[in-house]
């Protein structure tokens, strides 16, 4: 199996996941790791000739791009031998439809009811030392911060990972969206050339201005992020609410609680709906283990499998007591370390009683009030051609980095937001338009196939 290791929690071949899906399934897994990046990697395995038995895809364009081309096998074509993933299919349409292409096939499975919830984390200690509330518009998180910079000027209190790529979460609040998005019927639109998301443009670039974010946010990384947190150098963040525990566990001390999202002008309190995967699993068209291949896909849709796959095994992962069960590791992110459950290929399907169990009763509660921030529209584009995933490959990545260059030098004051209107024209110049009727059309026959 070719894995993605994750930094927080590395494969580890000798993790007790494996061996319990030894015992539980029959089938031993190899994990292969390829050098570098993933995504930049997975090219050349293709490429080389030998590829493993089943792959994980960080998205189903991936796995449509390269199953068209005969590297991977249509799942669809046997589920006859997949009962399970069948059954969950029907059970799950939606899920489903996510990975499917045009033609209807389907070159992966993508990993199910998945909860991967984000928001805003606040530190309240630190705001209520001076008389503040939890911002509720950008209006009132430019006057928190600017506070929080005076009492703490070698702070920067609002850190971020990803660069620009933050917008992306924050740009519901303002109306608008971090990419190609579709409205209610289905019309595209390209959040980052709208009114509402230059409005974002002009907090960030004063926020950059004065002080309240760092310097380097552009190339900080997950390490400096939680250092930066960690070291109560930060005080308000937007990321994965998961983390309110990770760093209650990692510091012993900073202590961080959930906040409704500050509304833009014009917007609502919310986040980027992300509650859903992108990432799932395939087999390779040249697999001589072929039916093996299909026995553990097969195994991980299970009732069985499932519940192995999320819980581990009674008595070394987990307790029961009067039928609630309970995890032996408290820590999320050390649990994953240690056992591998819930990492890249070890699970097809979440199951939120066992994720939420994984955390303190203050995250729990986290975990659920952060739903209600949700945009009610997940970010989720229809099927392409093989010729529209070409288009989208080469045209819409000019467009998507020329985006990403001119939103770093807005913020960062390099280049004045007068020149709005030129970087929209710019970008309706590398081919946006056509784009965007490329996907209103694919949407429309998504919903009306002939």
């Amino acid at each position: 199996m070719l894995i993605k290791s994750h930094d927080s929690y590395p494969y580890r071949p000798d993790a007790p996941v494996w061996g319990w899906l030894k015992d539980s399934a029959n089938i031993e897994i190899r994990g292969v790791q390829p050098p570098g990046k993933y995504a930049d990697a997975l090219p050349d395995v293709l490429a080389s000739g030998d590829v493993p038995d089943i792959v994980f895809f960080n998205h189903w364009d991936e796995a449509n791009r390269y199953g068209s081309q005969g590297f991977f096998l249509d799942l669809t074509q046997y589920l006859h031998k997949l009962p399970n993933l069948k059954a969950f299919w029907a059970a799950n349409p939606a899920n489903r439809q996510m990975s499917e292409t045009v033609d209807k096939s389907n070159y992966m499975f993508t990993f199910g009811n998945v909860i991967d919830q984000r928001g805003w984390l606040v530190r309240n200690d630190v705001l209520s030392r001076y008389g503040l509330q939890p911002p509720r518009t950008w209006d009132e998180l430019y006057m928190v911060l600017k506070r929080l910079k005076e009492v703490y000027p070698d702070s920067y209190p609002f850190a971020f990972r990803y660069g620009v790529g933050i917008l992306d979460l924050i740009a519901p609040s303002f109306s608008s969206g971090g990419s190609i998005y579709a409205d209610a019927e289905g019309q595209m639109h390209y959040g980052p050339i709208e009114p509402g998301f230059r409005a974002l443009v002009e907090y960030m670039a004063r926020f950059y201005a004065e002080g309240l974010i760092p310097p380097h946010f552009m190339s900080m990384s997950n390490k400096e992020w939680e250092d930066t947190l960690a070291a109560g150098q930060a005080f308000i963040t937007s990321d994965y609410v998961v983390r309110i525990d990770y760093f209650q566990n990692l510091t012993n001390g900073v202590s961080f609680d959930l906040m409704a999202p500050p509304a833009g002008p014009g917007g609502k309190q919310e986040v980027m709906n992300g509650n859903f995967a992108t990432t799932g699993m395939g087999i390779s068209a040249r697999t001589p283990r072929l039916a093996t291949a299909l026995k553990y896909v097969d195994f991980l849709f299970s009732e069985e499998g499932i519940h192995l796959t999320n819980w581990g095994k009674e008595g070394e992962s987990y307790t029961s007591v009067n039928g609630a069960k309970h995890y032996k590791i408290s820590d999320a992110f050390q649990l994953r370390k240690e056992t591998n459950l819930l990492t890249s290929g070890t699970y097809a399907v979440f199951r939120f009683d066992a994720y939420n169990a994984q955390y303190s009763e203050k995250q729990q509660l986290a975990n659920r009030v952060a739903l209600q921030y949700n945009h009610p529209i997940k970010p989720i584009l229809p099927p392409l051609t093989y010729d529209e995933q070409i288009l989208v490959a080469t045209t819409f990545e000019r467009i998507r980095k020329t985006t990403n260059d001119y939103l770093a030098q807005f913020i960062m004051g390099r280049l004045p937001l007068t020149e709005w209107d030129r970087y929209v024209q710019e970008i309706e110049k590398l081919g946006l338009n056509p784009i965007l009727e490329m996907y209103t059309n694919a949407w429309q026959r998504s919903k009306h196939p002939s």
